[in-house]
């Protein structure tokens, strides 16, 4: 994960914003609240790429990285439809690695 930040020069008010914290889990909300000025904020950087209003302010370093799983049911695996759709999400993802390391 990188760190994002919007731009904002002030608050409109003339002195400086009180500290601000949010914790969530949904990848939609630190969006929203980087997005809103609130502050910094982790996303992935292929999600934070997407907006060209974000500033990258914080790099991680490369072990920093995660895994990602595609989780299924064992039994659905032998379903021909569920494992071509499997395969298919994990040649495209594999092709973007590039987008996700912020290449």
């Amino acid at each position: 994960m990188e760190y994002w930040v919007i731009h904002q020069p002030g608050n409109g008010s003339g002195g400086t914003a009180p500290p601000q914290c949010l914790r969530s889990n949904n990848l939609v909300n630190h969006l929203q609240a980087v997005k809103a000025g609130i502050g910094v904020g982790t996303l992935p950087r292929i999600e934070g790429d997407r907006h060209p209003d974000l500033q990258l302010c914080i790099t991680m370093m490369e072990d920093a990285s995660q895994p990602i799983w595609i989780v299924m049911r064992r039994d659905a695996r032998k379903d021909k439809a569920v494992s071509a759709l499997a395969d298919l999400v994990i040649e495209r993802v594999r092709a973007m690695r590039h987008a996700f390391a912020g290449a």
